[in-house]
């Protein structure tokens, strides 16, 4: 099925839209302002801004959307919770293990540990610590560690459904917890939601601002809009027990410049942090000691 989109005439310059300039219909909207200055643009709007902008649309004039007062859209979060029954097969299967190859005899089961709530980061708490990017969980104080932290978390951030977890972290949703995490067969679009910060409130700082610019702005110069429609458009083909967990795994720098083979920027979408990129590989940079990878997961309770 082909996804409709929502255009309108647009003056970029005085923020107004133009009576009875909008239609789902691209070229139509693009040959009526060939002839404008380069002010006059037509741009991707959503479909509520859509129907607010035909509603107020009365003769050959400017609209104002200062009356626009959209619904706000919020995300639902959830917390996880174990499965106890799923935790006693995976130890009784440990055990086993453990029996048959002696490598593994004294490595300790983790399994309930894999979701660790989320611990604000701050000055306080986190200059003196050490991540382990693959056993995130094993991160403890370590006062021979001095990391950098321009940013810290909000104080009054609401940590419900953030977890620290490792890179694979959305696959043991389903082997340890009573949720159940959507695939891409189980959803008619697509979500692409993940992207690399410096703590948990600049993610959701982030997808409130791409679900505002979306609801209330145009895509015109602005990357947020495409990432809040995706978003929003995901939410909206969901039924209501379909909630969301934020999902950040650490990210450490060696800081070792002869190593061109770690982790690089570009494969784990927008850094929203505040350092600046100046490397490909992150153990090049210097004054950046960890970063997280995040990801937003939908889940559905079993």
């Amino acid at each position: 099925m082909k996804k409709e989109h929502f255009y309108a005439i647009y003056d970029t310059n005085k923020k107004l839209y133009l009576s009875h300039g909008q239609s789902t219909n691209y070229s139509f909207l693009k040959e009526k302002v060939k002839d404008t200055n380069n002010d006059i643009q037509v741009v991707t709007i959503s479909k509520e801004l859509y129907d607010f902008l035909v509603s107020q649309s009365n003769g050959d004039t400017w609209i104002d959307i200062a009356e626009y007062q959209p619904t706000p859209i919020t995300i639902p979060y959830t917390n996880l919770v174990y499965d106890h029954e799923k935790l006693k097969n995976r130890a009784r299967v440990w055990k086993k293990i453990q029996e048959e190859d002696p490598e593994f005899k004294d490595v300790p089961n983790h399994d309930a540990l894999k979701f660790q709530p989320w611990t604000l980061i701050s000055r306080e708490t986190h200059t003196h610590f050490e991540f382990y990017s693959g056993r995130p969980w094993c991160s403890k104080e370590n006062p021979d560690i001095n990391n950098i932290i321009l940013d810290e978390d909000d104080k009054n951030l609401d940590i419900t459904g953030i977890y620290m977890t490792h890179l694979n972290g959305n696959n043991d949703i389903n082997r340890l917890t009573t949720f159940k995490s959507l695939e891409y067969d189980d959803t008619p679009i697509e979500l692409y939601c993940y992207g690399v910060s410096d703590n948990a409130t600049q993610v959701k700082k982030h997808l409130e601002k791409c679900i505002q610019v979306y609801q209330y702005g145009n895509d015109f110069n602005n990357d947020l809009f495409d990432q809040g429609e995706n978003l929003v458009e995901y939410m909206n083909s969901l039924n209501e027990k379909v909630k969301f967990v934020l999902l950040l795994t650490p990210i450490v720098n060696e800081h070792d410049s002869s190593h061109y083979g770690g982790w690089r920027w570009h494969k784990w979408g927008e850094y929203i942090g505040k350092h600046t990129i100046q490397y490909e590989y992150l153990d090049h940079e210097e004054g950046i000691d960890f970063v997280f990878v995040w990801e937003l997961i939908p889940v559905i309770e079993n």
